[in-house]
């Protein structure tokens, strides 16, 4: 990646791959994917969104170990129902900023 920005920046850099910063404030596991959403009105916002088949290699559920965590989601910004997202594949597409 060559940038780094910030969550609310996320949807001016549509299909490029950089860092986006933020703090996950919600997330929601559907079962079938765990969505991490950087603001309270998710809605139309940018979020990163894990699938079920990765769950298997993070420490514990990506929805509580993520929760409340400043990080670094690291991928492809794309659009998905009019909103920005990555789609986070492997754990290293993720850094941690506040331990």
């Amino acid at each position: 990646y060559t940038a780094v920005v910030s969550w609310d920046e996320a949807h001016l850099h549509l299909g490029e791959r950089v860092a986006v910063e933020g703090r996950i404030v919600v997330t929601y596991n559907s079962g079938r994917a765990c969505f991490l959403n950087f603001h309270e009105d998710w809605k139309g916002k940018f979020h990163g969104v894990i699938f079920a088949s990765s769950f298997a290699e993070y420490p514990e559920p990506p929805e509580d170990w993520l929760l409340d965590k400043r990080v670094r989601l690291i991928g492809k910004v794309e659009e998905h129902r009019g909103a920005p997202q990555i789609v986070v594949e492997e754990l290293r597409q993720i850094v941690l900023l506040d331990g």
